[in-house]
Parts: C-alpha cells; sequence; structure tokens
C-alpha cells in the first residue's frame, strides 16, 4: 500500500493491506525492522525528519 526512501537512499520502508510494517536495507536486500499490530490496512508511510523514527497512517480512524 505503500513505500518510502529514507534521505540516505539505503533504506525502504514498505506498509500494506496486512496491516505489517517493514523497513528493508536496499543494498542488503533484507529487512531490518518488522512492525505488526496495527488493527488495519497502513494507507502510507514516510521516514520522519528524526531517522530513527516513521510515521504511518492507517485507514482506520
Amino acid at each position: 500500500m505503500g513505500m518510502a526512501c529514507d534521505a540516505s537512499g539505503g533504506l525502504l520502508a514498505t506498509s500494506g493491506a496486512d496491516g505489517k510494517v517493514r523497513v528493508w536495507d536496499v543494498d542488503g536486500g533484507f529487512c531490518t525492522h518488522h512492525f505488526e499490530g496495527h488493527k488495519g490496512v497502513v494507507t502510507s508511510i514516510m521516514f520522519h525528519p528524526d531517522p530513527n523514527q516513521l510515521q504511518m497512517r492507517s485507514g482506520l480512524p
């Protein structure tokens, strides 16, 4: 559902209809972080200016 690259281009975050968010190492091709437990579809994602944070939007209020 959503995809974003960090400012360095080294990380890619993806979000999906399954309510899961994953952060990927672009060069290595592996998942570095896996977040789950959202109550619905995560429709969008973006890296926060603080490199240690992500912002996510769920399809549920």
